[in-house]
């Protein structure tokens, strides 16, 4: 849903946070949140970079630095000014037109990176924002509601193995 009335939700934040930490015996200080449905949109979007910064066209090993190059270029895209920017997922990146999951430690002289941006609503994003500080809360991070739920619930090597999570809905 839309939170609609800031001081209702700061409230509420507050009751369930404290009813969590009378039973977990511990103290909430910082919060990750949620944000999904109708306040999300997605889009493909595709960058590319030479792999040689120097410009000489060189056939080189392709680093971390490489790979930021090429995501930094797909997220050159035109946001709305009604959202913001709330992830970037990379899909897959081509080497010299040769696919390849993970580029590290290849060679080539042009990497492409095939990313999925995610966007979420200015106004329910600064809403959240808003929320948790009027509550007294950090905020470590605003997630896309699916990807919350699974960083929350899947460790990392169950997520390489090909775990995946099905979210019923509410």
């Amino acid at each position: 849903g839309v939170i609609v009335n800031i001081d209702a939700c700061k409230n509420v934040i507050q009751k369930t946070s404290e009813d969590a930490e009378l039973m977990a015996g511990v103290q909430v200080v910082s919060v990750f949140t949620a944000i999904g449905g109708s306040q999300i949109e997605s889009l493909n979007s595709r960058g590319n970079c030479c792999v040689d910064p120097s410009g000489k066209n060189r056939s080189i090993e392709i680093s971390e630095n490489t790979k930021a190059r090429a995501i930094e270029s797909a997220k050159a895209v035109i946001i709305p000014s009604d959202k913001t920017l709330l992830h970037v997922i990379p899909q897959e990146y081509f080497v010299d037109g040769t696919s390849t999951q993970n580029p590290l430690k290849t060679f080539g002289v042009r990497l492409d990176a095939c990313v999925h941006l995610v966007l979420a609503s200015l106004t329910a994003y600064s809403t959240i924002q808003e929320c948790m500080s009027r509550a007294n809360y950090y905020l470590n991070s605003i997630m896309l509601k699916t990807l919350a739920s699974t960083t929350a619930t899947i460790h990392n090597d169950e997520m390489e193995l090909g775990s995946i999570l099905i979210d019923m809905g509410g």
